[in-house]
């Protein structure tokens, strides 16, 4: 009878020993597969600049873009330069503007990404730029080039990215706008 009783506490043991084991496996496996799914989050940047007027112009275009993708992707504005937030939050209110904000005053986000104008997006997945360059061509027409359909390059970057689930072949379009300057510090 002993020996039966011992028999079972080492099967108990081993039991509860592989039970541990499981859930600590289990939750470290949740834990990574939340990480990774965080980190692969497609974030959109786009750079933008309070008195730039092709800015203003496309916040119509920005705000479609964020209804239509917001949810699927961390969208953030980026206005490289000295602002203060009471600006940005006037700007924002101004064109009903609903997205996050970052002022990015010493350059350092608009060096990494090599963003160059406003308005210029860039999309990125893990740190690596998927998409660099114009929302659309719509601005052709400011300037009275009547263009019939616009190329919608940040719509169709994205639905390649997130719909299809496929690498995008023309990942760069040549971006027109403001120049961002260059801060020099001393």
């Amino acid at each position: 009878m002993m020996k039966n009783l011992s028999n079972t506490n080492y099967k108990n043991k081993i039991v509860f020993i592989f039970v541990i084991v499981f859930i600590l496996l289990s939750n470290n496996i949740k834990a990574k597969t939340k990480s990774n799914s965080n980190n692969n989050k497609i974030q959109v940047f786009f750079f933008f600049s309070t008195t730039c007027p092709l800015c203003k112009y496309f916040t119509k275009e920005l705000n479609q873009i964020n209804e239509l993708y917001g949810t699927k992707t961390k969208m953030t504005i980026v206005f490289p330069g000295k602002y203060k937030v009471k600006e940005i939050k006037k700007y924002n209110a101004t064109f009903d503007i609903n997205m996050n904000f970052h002022i990015d005053s010493k350059l350092k986000m608009s060096q990494k990404l090599n963003a160059t104008v406003t308005p210029q997006v860039i999309v990125t997945r893990n740190d690596t730029i998927l998409y660099s360059g114009l929302i659309n061509n719509s601005y052709l027409n400011i300037v009275n080039l009547n263009v019939n359909k616009a190329e919608n390059y940040l719509a169709n970057a994205l639905d390649t990215i997130i719909v299809l689930n496929k690498k995008i072949i023309n990942c760069k379009t040549e971006p027109i706008g403001c120049l961002i300057k260059k801060i020099i510090l001393f």
